[in-house]
């Protein structure tokens, strides 16, 4: 006799594109247009009932040094999330996850991080 299932068909689920799928999408496109040389790294830790993501770049040819670009902070809902920017010093809170994508093309594409960037692909040759 089989088990009555209680949960439902949760195969019609509509799934979510999560903080992290989106940071690891960018971690693979620095990748990329560095040939290898850095890629972004989404480093999760559960605490409790919240999700702390760090957004590392990690430099391969340096030992694997890191440097944390920001932190992302989101409970079992995800949105709204906190975002400690730690290039620019500032929090930001996100609503919905086309704010998220907007504040993290503002760090990735800023002069700061750019110039981390080229710093560390220099560091590196």
């Amino acid at each position: 006799m089989c088990a009555k299932n209680m949960w439902g068909n949760l195969g019609e689920l509509e799934l979510i594109k999560t903080p992290t799928s989106i940071l690891r999408e960018q971690g693979s496109i620095l990748f990329d247009a560095t040939k290898g040389v850095l890629t972004g790294s989404p480093n999760v830790q559960p605490r409790g009932d919240q999700f702390l993501i760090d957004f590392d770049i990690v430099a391969r040819y340096l030992n694997g040094y890191r440097y944390t670009l920001f932190t992302v902070i989101h409970g079992i809902k995800i949105y709204p999330l906190k975002l400690e920017n730690k290039v620019h010093k500032i929090t930001q809170s996100c609503e919905t996850e086309e704010r998220f994508q907007e504040v993290v093309e503002q760090i990735l594409s800023s002069k700061e991080t750019r110039e981390i960037v080229r710093t560390l692909i220099s560091q590196s040759k």
